[in-house]
């Protein structure tokens, strides 16, 4: 960790750390808390979401390794906007955990994801309005009148989406959803 720190907690050089990791792993290919500080090399200090996410799968698959490990490879992937990866990891927690918290945790993932999906989707359609148009939807029922949606899309839970003051969709303020989702991006 010292040599991925920046000075002068460290000696700056991320890229020596990775080696170094890299080595040990070679020498301990099972030992899953190398991939657990590779990760963490790659997610705090490279910003390399893809390669972090990577590696805290690759750990979470050997002998010991904790569970947290695949949730931190799903969640730096959805941090990353790989909604696919992040989505199958969550799905696969969801399925092999009998654990009712770490269930529950996944599944409100999962729909947050589904959320983040929606969402760049319905902005691409409103992209799409405001081509034909000449400004944003300040509804959903403008673009059903459009004819580019069949009706008002709803998130996970029913509750329709909306869209917001900059005119992006979001969740509905009566959503449960929204709260959650205010709660897990204070924690980014």
């Amino acid at each position: 960790m010292f040599l991925s720190q920046e000075a002068p907690a460290g000696a700056g050089r991320p890229d020596l750390a990775v080696q170094l990791i890299q080595r040990g792993i070679q020498a301990n290919p099972d030992y899953w808390r190398l991939y657990e500080d590779l990760g963490f090399v790659y997610y705090f200090d490279l910003k390399d979401y893809s390669k972090a996410a990577e590696a805290f799968l690759e750990g979470s698959k050997k002998p010991n390794a904790q569970l947290w490990m695949k949730i931190m490879a799903a969640k730096i992937a959805a941090e990353g906007e790989s909604y696919t990866t992040s989505k199958f990891l969550w799905q696969d927690i969801y399925n092999s955990t009998p654990d009712p918290t770490v269930k529950k945790n996944a599944l409100l993932h999962l729909q947050l994801l589904k959320v983040k999906e929606d969402c760049k989707q319905l902005n691409a359609l409103a992209d799409e309005y405001a081509k034909r148009h000449g400004h944003r939807p300040a509804r959903m029922s403008e673009m059903v009148q459009a004819g580019l949606l069949s009706g008002i899309p709803g998130d996970p839970l029913g509750f329709a989406y909306i869209f917001g003051e900059d005119g992006k969709a979001e969740l509905n303020l009566d959503s449960p959803l929204l709260e959650q989702q205010l709660l897990l991006d204070r924690f980014k």
